[in-house]
């Protein structure tokens, strides 16, 4: 249905701006009413949760004093309590400041109260909500989609960018467009600075967001029957922001992300042409507008703005009561870093086919690429395959045989044309050569397994499993520096001596029974779903790969002599006499030392695609850093709190005195850096706005950056806490100690 416009008001703040409020609902097609609004006007309310200056998430909401003067207005709000539902009428706030967009828009809650039967004027309060706070009920899934919830209806398995998760996630607040009666569509702009060295350049056409990507499968966990247990969209928003340092305001018909350390920031520009921020805006679907270098819009959304002296009763007044409260000065920010390492790289074992007894058939999968091999002990794995072989008439049923499989481990330097190592075995022990291609005449050096089994019975054999190996690993090579990619590949045996010669369905095994003559047989196998072998597995039941692995079996490399995923508490400490410690917890996504796994960030250098090195090489605004990742969130909490600094309570109001600057009005709002009349600089963490009278009531933290000497400590905690609020992939439940 189509929204119309049902209820409009103007009306004029005592320093004379004027506003217009606009009630929009679907399916109306009628004309528009007059209303009037109680004294306050629209008051523009900001919340943000806890006191912390890297406060995620400031959600907000407007509230509406509506006179109820007659029936038509009456029979609005028994249609909101009885008829309507959420995000059926929408509201518009328009400051004639600017007229490009609305000042503020938001839908109205269906939680009024009872109907009054009360005789005519009286007064109700009105809701409307920027949508932020409701994405804690809104499943982070896709559009659509029903519990329980598989990994088609998730974003797992897929890297996207950081301003497409933001869109994904903005689409979800319900944010008005022009379809719901908007004179504009809301876009949202992002101010960050943190670049890795991979990224082209640090310049206002690189949006570090725009230019690296992650994936989502981190906030997910996964039962063994595929069912997933999601996360809320604001969990997921929250997830990012903390990641990056920065918060998201919703202000203007603009969603703000900015890192809070930017507001280091010094104007250098004018009015008429601001330099500030670096900022770039995105229309809500995603595709990019334009570049900008300040942040906000030159009408309502000023950057810069200054406490003038309110005895004078001029200009943006401080007004009197003013109340100073002390942040503590931070001695360590403690952080919990969730490293989805040592995953299950397993994605099942080859599956051979042949078509013709003289062709010679090389099967792989493809284990993925690690980083830093060298530096670990090598890789804990189990192979496991369902093996049949059907009954002819001349074996039958119940018989045993033994088959033999013959494979390899293979790798190359990342990107490379050709294999140049693979995996050997000399006297049961495995060692890394040369890469020798198998041939019709020989295996090139491969490694020979076989297997028991009983005909025309289905039966699950791990026939090969690295705990059985010298230190219970695969081992690693000196030569597997940097990045390196890895699969297991597969060889048709075939033994033309014996007759008669039989290609199997999937490949050729010599299959022999135990008392006659061995012979190539017709064997048939696939890989495991589920199995619960006699071998300890760390994870519960069955292995499960939240890329897109779910078979029974491992291969995951193994940094100390336990498997299982990684938490990295990194620690950044100061050398001062204080002890204050933030913590931050729930970190997703950073370096890591393998790639392409959940929690491993990928960035762009304008062309292609690529993964940072595992030991970090950020830095703030230039492609020459030196830090990892989660170190720039750190270093930068420390700067912003290394000295004693002060949260403001006070009220403001601004004056029809100089209330403008060069014609543009000095507009206080959510994202605007304030300096007090002492020259210390404010954020906004919280805050109400009431238009009528001007006035905003809040609290300001003090910002502040310095540069601080940080020591940096990294401990690393081996598998996740099952339970955990987000996190997900494998759930530990168990650890291996090697041998």
């Amino acid at each position: 249905m189509a929204f119309g416009k049902r209820f409009h008001t103007t009306y004029y703040s005592h320093n004379g701006d004027e506003y217009t409020l606009e009630i929009h609902c679907d399916g109306y097609g009628g004309s528009s009413t007059e209303v009037s609004l109680g004294s306050s006007g629209c008051v523009l309310n900001y919340e943000a949760d806890g006191d912390l200056k890297y406060t995620e998430v400031v959600a907000s909401n407007c509230t509406i004093p509506l006179i109820v003067e007659n029936v038509t207005i009456q029979t609005f709000i028994t249609e909101l309590q009885e008829t309507y539902q959420e995000k059926d009428v929408y509201v518009f706030l328009y400051n004639d400041n600017d007229a490009t967009r609305p000042l503020w828009s938001g839908f109205i809650l269906m939680d009024l109260a009872a109907a009054q039967d009360v005789s005519f004027p009286y007064q109700v309060s009105l809701k409307a909500v920027d949508g932020l706070s409701l994405l804690k009920d809104v499943d982070w899934v896709k559009p659509s989609t029903s519990e329980p919830y598989t990994v088609d209806e998730t974003y797992a398995q897929s890297y996207q960018r950081i301003t497409t998760w933001i869109q994904r996630i903005l689409e979800k607040t319900g944010c008005a467009l022009t379809t719901q009666g908007s004179n504009a569509n809301y876009t949202y702009q992002t101010s960050v600075n943190w670049y890795n060295d991979k990224h082209a350049a640090a310049t206002l056409a690189n949006d570090p967001l725009y230019l690296t990507q992650c994936k989502m499968d981190c906030m997910y966990k996964v039962d063994d029957d595929g069912i997933y247990t999601v996360p809320s969209t604001y969990d997921v928003l929250v997830a990012i922001c903390r990641s990056w340092g920065m918060r998201c305001v919703y202000w203007n018909h603009i969603f703000f992300f900015t890192q809070i350390e930017e507001y280091s920031t010094n104007e250098s520009g004018t009015l008429a042409n601001p330099d500030n921020i670096n900022t770039r805006e995105y229309y809500y679907t995603g595709s990019h507008r334009l570049n900008q270098d300040y942040i906000g819009t030159k009408e309502l959304s000023r950057y810069d703005l200054d406490f003038e002296n309110a005895a004078a009763a001029t200009g943006l007044m401080k007004l009197s009561g003013a109340q100073y409260n002390n942040y503590p000065i931070v001695k360590r920010v403690k952080t919990n870093y969730r490293i989805y390492e040592d995953v299950n790289a397993y994605q099942g074992f080859p599956l051979l086919k042949s078509t013709t007894p003289t062709t010679t058939h090389t099967g792989s999968t493809s284990c993925g690429v690690f980083w830093d091999m060298d530096d670990k002990l090598g890789w804990f794995a189990q192979f496991p395959v369902r093996y049949f072989v059907p009954n002819d008439g001349l074996y039958i049923q119940g018989i045993g045989f033994n088959a033999k499989f013959v494979f390899s481990i293979r790798a190359k330097a990342y990107g490379a044309a050709s294999w140049d190592k693979m995996l050997t075995e000399t006297n049961g022990v495995l060692d890394w050569q040369s890469y020798v291609a198998p041939t019709t005449s020989s295996t090139g050096g491969m490694i020979e397994r076989s297997i028991n089994g009983t005909f025309g019975i289905a039966e699950d054999h791990i026939f090969f499993d690295s705990y059985n190996q010298a230190n219970g690993l695969i081992p690693t090579d000196a030569a597997f520096t940097g990045k390196w990619e890895f699969e297991i590949y597969t060889f048709e045996y075939i033994d033309s001596s014996v007759s008669p010669v039989s290609y199997p369905y999937h490949g050729g095994f010599r299959i022999g029974p135990y008392h006659t003559n061995p012979r190539t047989y017709s064997a048939n196998y696939s890989n495991v779903s589920a199995y619960s072998p006699a071998q300890q597995i760390p994870v519960n039941n069955t292995i499960i790969n939240i890329n897109t692995n779910t078979f029974a079996g491992i291969f995951t490399p193994v940094t100390t002599t336990v498997i299982g995923g990684n938490v990295n508490n990194i620690n950044g400490f100061t050398n001062t006499d204080n002890s204050y410690e933030i913590d931050i917890n729930n970190l997703f996504w950073g370096d890591s030392s393998e790639i392409d796994i959940p929690s491993t960030l990928r960035v762009s250098n304008g062309s292609t695609w690529l993964y940072p090195d595992g030991t970090g090489d950020w830095g703030i605004g230039t492609v020459s850093g030196t830090k990892a990742f989660v170190e720039l969130l750190c270093e930068s909490i420390i700067n912003n709190q290394s000295k004693s600094s002060l949260k403001l309570n006070c009220s403001t109001a601004l004056s029809v005195n100089n209330k403008t600057e060069s014609g543009y009005v000095k507009f206080l709002n959510p994202i605007a850096r304030l300096k007090d009349l002492d020259n210390k600089l404010y954020v906004m963490l919280r805050g109400s706005f009431e238009t009528a009278s001007d006035q905003w009531q809040g609290e300001w933290f003090e910002f502040q950056s310095d540069t601080n000497t940080v020591t940096f400590v990294t401990n690393t905690v081996k598998g996740f806490q099952s339970g955990s609020t987000l996190g997900g992939g494998i759930v530990v439940t168990q650890n291996i100690t090697l041998p």
